[in-house]
This record gives structure tokens, sequence and C-alpha cells, in this order.
């Protein structure tokens, strides 16, 4: 359960993507409509996204699907930080980078309310946004001061890309292949 919510808020941190969405479009050299236009199409790749990682996870398991969508994420982050030859390529790499973040909390989400149990959903899910809330608000201060101090946001973007592959390697190393059941045991035995 510690790495679920350690995956969460590497997650909520990521959101300082969107919040400097703009401002990350004008210093890849384009224009802020560029930019604006880049908002629209993380919301549709993440609105699809949703549907897609969500139907994946009942196909193919929760744990490998949630890591895929944090490995997808983190690569997308990397390739980010890279200079955009033009605009379809920065809105390609903006749905790959940020468009799995919607698919990721559907998946996580489902995992939280398995690993719980029905009578501990509310206060687990509760917890997990309050921690992917702390990385949320944290992130963009974060993004702000590093390139307040380098002028451009690609290292953060490195580290950030960095911590979502580790998120990746994390919930698949230590969720993937236990039972969501053998999970909730081991979560129950560790209150005991």
């Amino acid at each position: 359960m510690i790495m679920m919510f350690a995956a969460r808020f590497s997650c909520g941190v990521a959101l300082f993507q969107t919040v400097h969405l703009v401002a990350i479009a004008l210093s890849k050299g384009f224009d802020a409509a560029t930019g604006a236009i880049a908002v629209g199409v993380f919301g549709g790749a993440a609105a699809v996204s949703a549907l897609f990682f969500g139907w994946l996870s009942d196909r193919h398991g929760r744990a490998q699907v949630l890591a895929l969508t944090y490995l997808v994420r983190g690569l997308g982050t990397l390739v980010l930080s890279l200079d955009m030859p033009n605009e379809l390529f920065f809105y390609a790499v903006v749905a790959l980078a940020m468009g799995p973040t919607f698919g990721t909390i559907a998946v996580q989400n489902v995992m939280f309310y398995e690993i719980a149990g029905p009578r501990m959903a509310g206060v687990i899910l509760g917890l997990s946004f309050i921690v992917h809330q702390i990385g949320s608000a944290g992130g963009p201060m974060l993004a702000s001061l590093a390139f307040d101090m380098t002028g451009s946001y690609d290292g953060f973007m490195i580290i950030m890309g960095v911590i979502l592959l580790a998120s990746a390697a994390l919930v698949y190393s230590t969720i993937s292949g236990k039972p969501i059941a053998a999970s909730a045991l081991s979560v129950s035995e560790a209150r005991t």
C-alpha cells in the first residue's frame, strides 16, 4: 500500500505539466495558441486513456496496466524535455506524456478499492488524494523554481520522467503478479 501511495504522489508532482503547459510550449519556441491547443490535446488524450487503460486493466491485470501508464508517462516526459521540431510533434508528445494521467487515476482508484475493500475504500481513496494533492501543490512550484534558476523546464522534466519510470518499476515489482486479495491480506497483516 505504501508503494501505491508513493506512486500516487509522483502522479501529483507530474501535474506541473498541465499547470505549465502553455509556458512549456513557449519555452519550446511555440506561441501561446499552440500551448492552449496542447491543453485541449491533453484533455482529449486523457479521456481516451481513462477508457483505454481501464479496459486494458480489466483484461490484463491492474498492476501491470498501472505500471504501463507510469512507463508511458515517464517516457513521454523524457521526450517532452527534448527540442520539438513542429507543433504536430509537440501535440503528439503531449498526448503521450500527459494523456495517460487519467488512465493512471482510473486504474489506481480501482486498485485502492480492491486492496482496501468496501469498508475502508473511502478513507483510503481520500488519503490517496491528499497524498496526490500534496504532490500537485509541490510539483508546479518546484517546476517554477527550476525554470527561474535555469531558464528551462527541460531539466525538471528529465527528473520527473525518471521519477515516473521509477514509479512504473515500483508498482510492477511490488504489486504485479500478486492477486489483489494477497495485497489486501498483507495490508491487514500490517495493521495487526
